[in-house]
């Protein structure tokens, strides 16, 4: 099912739910017209399709499929069905469905804007709000663990990260629990990441679709909160729902040799998106970039990253336990 109809399916839910307990008609029908507008005008279709057009112009990442798209919208745009307005619901299925025929791309999808939307530096989290859940342990054998759940989509992230692994000072190996982690961005991964990389260390190439636009990335210099974070062992946590900017920092911390990926092996989405507004209430999702190892520019895409060590999801925190222990055991040794 489109993901535009799964919106409007639980809009539709919810003003049933509405109905059912009460609410006046004439406050349910305030309520529908602020979740959902249900008619456009000419002008609505044909500001969305334009705006479309401009964001897959400027933005889209596979640039090769841009002129058939544009073609296709046109012709769209510029149906006589739409001359006295149009259902909104109706318009917007029928785009999407033509957007992701005209290029062969499934993650092309359109969108309500929900209120409260936040916009990040590196990629458009509209509709995203950050709810997150840090936790820190510190377990036998002196090992510590952080664990990371749902969504870290601004900035305050980065330092409530920090503050985390700086209740975790002198552990001699680090656990990092990505299982039940939802939406980031680069930025606030990356922050992470370069507590355990030298400065200035080349993690990935960023490929936009154009070459001006695209950019290398590189670790920060961070302020030592955990200390020997460049040494001591690491071990991160997958489910196979670890997706995104989240398998980025797992697969770069793997090729560095500085972490040791333990669970289930990953979604495989080595691309980023953005959300872009197109109409007052609308926002196209779109592909705008990939992701991929500096040098060889291969990544994880439909592949996912490959646990070095295989468990199931429930079990990947006791196997990451003993092969930290063994690790310590083995620095001890040596």
């Amino acid at each position: 099912m489109l993901e535009f109809a799964k919106e409007v399916a639980l809009h539709k839910w919810f003003l049933t739910c509405l109905l059912l307990i009460g609410i006046s008609s004439s406050a349910l029908a305030q309520v529908e017209r602020r979740i959902l507008q249900e008619h456009f005008s000419r002008t609505d279709i044909h500001s969305i399709i334009d705006n479309s057009i401009v964001a897959l112009q400027q933005e889209y990442l596979h640039q090769n499929k841009v002129k058939k798209a544009i073609f296709a919208l046109q012709q769209f745009r510029d149906k006589p069905k739409f001359n006295k307005g149009y259902d909104a619901t109706v318009f917007l299925l029928e785009l999407e469905k033509l957007l992701i025929n005209s290029t062969g791309d499934r993650s092309l999808a359109l969108l309500p804007i929900t209120s409260g939307s936040l916009l990040s530096k590196d990629e458009n989290f509209n509709g995203f709000t950050s709810n997150n859940n840090i936790t820190t342990q510190r377990l036998q054998g002196n090992i510590g663990l952080l664990s990371l759940a749902g969504d870290f989509a601004n900035e305050s992230a980065i330092q409530a990260v920090d503050k985390a692994l700086a209740e975790l000072h002198n552990v001699s190996a680090l656990v990092i629990d990505l299982r039940d982690t939802g939406t980031t961005n680069i930025d606030i991964a990356n922050s992470l990441l370069s507590h355990f990389v030298k400065p200035n260390t080349h993690l990935s190439s960023v490929t936009k679709h154009s070459p001006a636009n695209s950019f290398e990335l590189y670790s920060i210099r961070k302020t030592a909160v955990l200390e020997g974070a460049r040494d001591i062992p690491v071990f991160v946590l997958h489910s196979a729902f670890v997706e995104g900017v989240w398998e980025w920092f797992s697969f770069t911390l793997q090729g560095l040799g500085r972490a040791n990926i333990v669970g289930e092996d990953t979604m495989g989405i080595a691309q980023m998106y953005k959300f872009i507004p197109v109409g007052a209430n609308q926002q196209l999702k779109l592909t705008y970039a990939t992701l991929g190892h500096p040098v060889t520019k291969q990544n994880w895409q439909e592949k996912g990253v490959q646990a070095n060590d295989y468990a199931r999801s429930e079990e990947a925190i006791a196997l990451a336990v003993e092969l930290a222990n063994e690790a310590i055991f083995k620095f001890k040794v040596e």
